[in-house]
């Protein structure tokens, strides 16, 4: 396990399965690009 930012054994549960956080993270970490957030007024997060 890697030096994370969060609770060892965090999971994510979906209706088809669940992802645990440190996954996510990576998954995140290694992604191309940028991921913006704009809520619904139109505002960036």
């Amino acid at each position: 396990m890697t030096n994370i930012p969060f609770q060892a054994d965090s999971f994510f549960h979906f209706p088809t399965g669940r992802v645990n956080l440190e996954d996510i993270h990576a998954i995140f970490k290694t992604m191309p690009y940028e991921l913006d957030y704009v809520n619904a007024a139109d505002q960036y997060i």
